[in-house]
């Protein structure tokens, strides 16, 4: 249901502060309340831990009763039978225990002190628990919930909700959506629900799950409990001893600081143990495992199938935590030989394994293999096998009353055997020594225990007695001379790719790799690269790599292939990524008709790469001069389309460009390339000139050019150069130079310093570049450039166009219909004479149109905006803009931002737009609208059309016979200050009638037609037929004039206005119910009619139905 009008439209009214045990109505039947989603259960405990993990169980979800939430004692809703009052807008509770419900639309919920039941209902809802034990709901919407001090449980709901504990343990449930929850202080439980979570711990030893989705979840400070669920996951420990379980799906687990225990579950997941001393369980799928600092455990697991059958591994009967190729073990990427450590977890014995080194000793890597299976359990990268023995093994952890790692020592044979006063059920050796394990791979064939099994205590290893036993007859454990690897081992070949920087590569690395049985290769593992991403695609050996964002140099990475029968090989990738080619200067040369001879220098042309030499960037000719003015050569070789040359070849200057004797300017086309990427193509232009004047070496001085075309060059100090008539070209170089092209159409330049330049008469080109500079363009349509710094630039006569540049520059367009563009700065920019285009760009801009039908564009920054004379289009673009429309009938768009708009005379549409705006039509029938946001509108002189928009705006219809205007009833709710003031004219009401029930008064006003209701009840007033419903009642807001409608004599499904005096503000409200018979649809609150007396019978002569119009 709709909200309450917000306090703050009403003249700074209170708030809603309901105080203890203050009820709304009789005892409520409570709007539905959502019922939170089951609280979500961990995954099980991964399956070699014989103990499983505490699973960590919420308090029981408090559910609120049929009529009020239990253990409170204030409730805003309506009574049994009734519709709950709804309140919304700005709702507080009081000292004692509060239940509050807010509406449909977005609410700001405290319950303050007390024990609260808070529900935000729909709308994007903002619900603050504050003090003591609060039970909070979202709902739907994207809702923020903060619990405050005390123990707290926040249900989130549909919608993206951020959740946040605060102090002291509390229960957080994200439900559906894609939800923020930060537990805050205290030891906090979390469940991410639906979707893909973010969820953060913060202080205390916490418990938070993902659930299902993506999640991402950080324990933060304390020893937490890290649950990721369903899907792909990525989990950070944090701080702490923490338990980190991935469950189902691959996930990303980095356990951080800490003495932590990890569990990898279902997927092929990468986890990194970070400091301190781990445990690292792999589980199913084929895991990439990093020990991190400290001393760490890796797990390997191995267990006995029951019915004798297993869904994995080469022995049916024996299941592990690997698989039959060697793609499917786990890899202990920083395995140290002496510090670290492997876990034999379930009915995995050492004399179970087979140990061997891989076949490529340079990049070789230590391979753990089960022989009762035949299954691939662990591969250590660049540890030598013969290093791995008995004492690299330990009972692995059950998972324990804390992060810290089982201090579990390997069992050692006695030096002799002695006799044993008891028997034992387990197999004993003879009275021959104990045989001592080597480094063969081959395991003793003694078999006694070495360890306790999993489930217990260990208990000593049983001695022989004097007598000979039994020795075992049979044994899964494969005899010393038995190998398991007849075949002959493959062989990897490095590889060498190249790619550009930014492009995507497309690689497959066993093109070059073979096999001497001829079996087929797979990659089994592999290295990510240091600058890019490494993906597999497509058939065996295929990946695309990607590099880093502006990276250009060497790559590379590692890779394993396996031909299926246990043969493995390694070899490493190398990737060039090529830095592409830039064209650095592409200026163009200046011919002389006297000397047709000129040398194309790097001055003229200059391509750079940082990754080749000048004679690696070559240049192909893609469109040659015009044959019959000019061509270019290299050295005496002419070149057309397809000729090449490089750039040490410019820069050793054989490459010319020879102008015939009948040519005229012209230019050719290229393209470069350094053998991997090209640019282009690109063109280089070619200007005759009858003259060229270098006074570079020359003192500063005063020149004038010839009546032909000149190049006029200046030297380093103060120079003046006149171009006299003729299309000349004029460079001032160094100095401060005074520059006038005069007749012609001129290219002038300042180059460094404050210079002067005027281009005269013609269609000029003029450029300051770099320093303080003063541009005039003259007369004739003009390209100007103001360079770095803040310029003075005046176009003159024409329609020019103008560019400041850099600085904060004062730009003139003077006669003529200009383009012009502040560029970076704070500018200045006046339109003139002549239908002008000035874009403020970045910076604080002023920008006046001055006469002519102008567009004007502020930019970005906060901006000062004037239309001047004519019809002008004005747009604030973002920043806190002041636009002035002036004279005629303007458009203003305030765009982003809180802006200030004036029409000023003439019928001007002004729009504020994003943000909250203050926006005022002035004189002139205008159309004043608000976008959205919380705006003031004033119509001023006129009669005007004032439309607020989204949000609750303030309306003025100022003199004149002025509409306010509704798009739609959900707009917000606005207060009108002055709707029929006595003298300021005659002020109707205008709605969209496709958004109003499709209510039309077409023809005439008694179309339209209005009542007062005095006797409440479905006995009392007929309603039927009625458009527009006057109430002199009081009500507290919509839904309880909504509720009355319903039971009215003459109620029907139709919509219908509603005028009724509100009792907490004592103003008149206008509203809108779209079903009158419907109670359970909302109604909405339109606006506050500040203005309309309260006193009997006044009401009914302000309002009627000859007030509403349709559109």
């Amino acid at each position: 249901m709709p909200s309450a009008v917000p306090p703050a439209f009403l003249e700074n009214g209170p708030i809603f502060n309901f105080g203890g045990d203050e009820t709304i109505g009789p005892t409520p039947t409570p709007e539905p309340t959502p019922t939170p989603e089951p609280t979500p259960t961990p995954e099980p405990t991964p399956t070699p831990t014989p103990t499983p993990a505490p699973t960590p169980t919420p308090t029981p979800t408090p559910t609120p009763s049929d009529d009020t939430f239990g253990g409170i004692d204030d409730t805003l809703n309506g009574g049994r039978g009734t519709i709950p009052v709804v309140i919304g807008g700005i709702v507080r509770g009081g000292e004692t225990n509060d239940s509050l419900v807010g509406s449909p639309g977005p609410d700001v919920i405290s319950g303050l002190e007390g024990d609260d039941n808070l529900q935000g209902a729909g709308g994007d809802d903002l619900i603050f628990g504050n003090e003591d034990d609060d039970v909070l709901f979202g709902s739907t919407g994207n809702d923020i919930l903060d619990g405050g001090s005390g123990f707290d449980t926040l249900y989130g709901g549909k919608g993206r909700d951020s959740l946040e504990g605060g102090n002291n343990p509390d229960q957080l449930f994200g439900n559906d959506g894609s939800d923020t929850v930060i537990a805050g202080e205290g030891r906090d439980t979390g469940f991410g629900g639906k979707g893909t979570d973010s969820m953060r711990g913060g202080l205390g030893d916490d418990c938070l799950s993902g659930d299902r989705g993506a999640d991402i979840v950080w324990g933060d400070q304390g020893n937490d409990s890290l649950f990721g669920g369903a899907d792909e996951d990525q989990l950070f420990g944090g701080e702490g001893g923490d338990w980190l379980y991935g469950n189902a799906d691959s996930d990303t687990i980095f356990a951080n600081e800490g003495d932590d225990i990890v569990f990898g579950g279902e997927g092929d997941d990468i986890f990194d143990g970070g400091a301190g001393n781990d445990v690292l369980w792999g589980e199913q799928g084929k895991d990439i495992v990093a020990g991190g600092e400290g001393r760490d455990v890796f797990v390997i697991s191995g267990f006995s199938s029951p019915d004798g059958s297993s869904s994995n591994g080469t022995n049916p009967a024996f299941t592990t935590s690997g698989g039959p190729d060697i793609a499917d073990a786990d890899i202990f990427t920083d395995f140290r030989v002496g510090e670290d450590l492997i876990g034999l977890s379930g009915d995995l014995k050492f004399e179970d394994l087979i140990i061997f080194q891989s076949s490529d000793t340079k990049a070789g890597s230590t391979i753990i293999r089960n022989g009762v299976s035949g299954d691939f359990l662990a591969v250590l990268p660049g540890v030598d096998s013969r290093t791995i023995g008995r004492d690299t093994f330990v009972i692995a952890p059950t998972v324990p009353g804390s992060a810290t790692p089982l201090p579990l020592p390997t069992p050692t044979p006695t030096d002799s055997p002695t006799p044993t006063p008891t028997a034992s059920p387990t197999p004993t050796p003879t009275d021959s020594p104990t045989p001592t394990p080597t480094d063969s791979p081959t395991p003793t064939p003694s078999p006694a225990p070495m360890f306790p099994t999993p489930t217990g205590s260990p208990t000593p290893t049983p001695t022989p007695t004097p007598s000979p036993t039994p020795t075992p007859t049979a044994s899964p454990t494969p005899t010393p001379t038995s190998s398991p690897f007849p075949n002959q081992f493959p062989l990897a070949v490095n590889d060498n790719f190249t790619t550009v920087a930014g492009q995507k590569l497309s690689l497959n690395v066993l093109f070059n790799d073979t096999d001497p049985d001829k079996n087929p290769l797979t990659v089994t593992t592999f290295t990510p690269p240091a600058n890019g991403q490494l993906t597999p695609s497509g058939p065996a050996g295929t990946f695309e790599y990607t590099p880093n964002a502006s990276f250009s140099g060497t790559d590379s990475f590692s890779y394993s292939i396996s031909d299926g029968n246990g043969g493995t090989s390694q070899a490493t990738a190398t990737i060039n990524v090529s830095s592409p080619p830039k064209v650095v200067i592409s200026e163009g040369v200046i011919v002389a008709k006297a000397s047709p001879l000129q040398t194309i220098t790097s001055a003229d042309l200059l391509v750079t790469d940082s990754d080749n030499t000048p004679s690696e960037i070559v240049y192909t000719i893609t469109k040659a001069p015009d044959a019959s003015r000019g061509f270019v050569q290299r050295g005496s070789t002419f070149l057309n389309v397809g000729s090449k040359f490089s750039q040490d070849d410019i820069n050793n200057n054989i490459v010319k460009y020879n102008l015939l004797s009948s040519g005229g300017n012209d230019s050719f086309t290229f393209t470069a390339s350094d053998g991997a990427a090209t640019v282009g193509p690109i063109s280089f232009s070619i200007t005759v000139v009858d003259n060229i004047i270098d006074r570079t070496n020359l003192p500063a001085s005063s020149f004038t050019g010839s009546n032909l075309s000149d190049f006029i060059v200046g030297g380093g100090g103060n120079d003046t150069l006149f171009g006299g008539d003729g299309n000349d070209i004029i460079d001032g170089r160094a100095g401060d130079d005074l520059e006038f092209g005069q007749t012609g159409n001129d290219s002038v330049l300042g180059f460094t310093g404050n210079d002067t330049i005027d281009g005269g008469d013609g269609n000029d080109t003029v450029d300051g570049e770099d320093g303080i500079d003063s541009l005039v363009g003259g007369l004739g349509n003009d390209l100007m450039f103001g360079g770095n710094d803040g310029d003075n630039l005046s176009g003159g006569d024409g329609s020019d166009t103008i560019d400041g540049g850099t600085g904060n520059d004062s730009v003139q367009g003077e006669s003529g219909d200009d383009s012009m563009s502040g560029g970076i700065g704070t500018d200045t920019l006046l339109g003139g004479i002549g239908d002008d285009s000035i874009d403020g760009g970045a910076g604080d801009d002023i920008l006046d149109g001055g006469i002519g039908r102008d567009l004007l564009d502020g930019g970005i920054n906060s901006d000062l905006l004037s239309g001047g004379d004519s019809e002008d289009t004005i747009l604030g673009g973002d920043g806190s803009d002041t636009a002035l429309g002036g004279a005629a009938n303007d458009y203003l768009l305030g765009e982003a931002g809180s802006d200030s708009l004036l029409g000023e005379a003439g019928d001007d549409t002004v729009d504020g737009g994003i943000g909250s705006d203050s926006v005022n039509g002035d004189f002139g029938n205008d159309l004043v609208l608000g976008g959205d946001d919380n705006d003031s509108l004033s119509g001023g002189a006129g009669n005007d059309i004032v439309g607020g928009g989204g949000g609750s705006d303030l309306l003025i219809g100022d003199v004149g016979n002025d509409f306010f205007y509704y798009e739609t009833p959900s707009e917000g709710v606005d207060i009108i200050s002055d709707f029929n003031v006595g003298g300021s004219g005659t002020d109707r009401f205008l709605f969209r009638s496709s958004s109003f029930g499709g209510l039309t008064n077409t023809g005439t006003t008694n179309d339209f037609t209005s009542f007062i209701v005095r006797n409440i009840g479905s006995s009392g007033d007929n309603i039927s037929k009625q458009e527009v419903i006057l109430f002199e009642s009081t009500f507290d807001n919509a839904q309880g004039v909504n509720a009355v409608l319903k039971n009215q004599n003459g109620s029907s499904k139709t919509g219908a206005f509603f005028v009724y005096l509100n009792n907490t503000f004592n103003k008149y409200v206008l509203g809108f119910d779209p079903n009158v018979a419907d109670d359970s649809l909302p109604a909405f609150d339109l606006a506050v009619l500040n203005t309309i007396p309260t006193l009997p019978g006044a009401l009914s002569t302000v309002i009627t139905a000859s007030d509403f119009k349709f559109i």
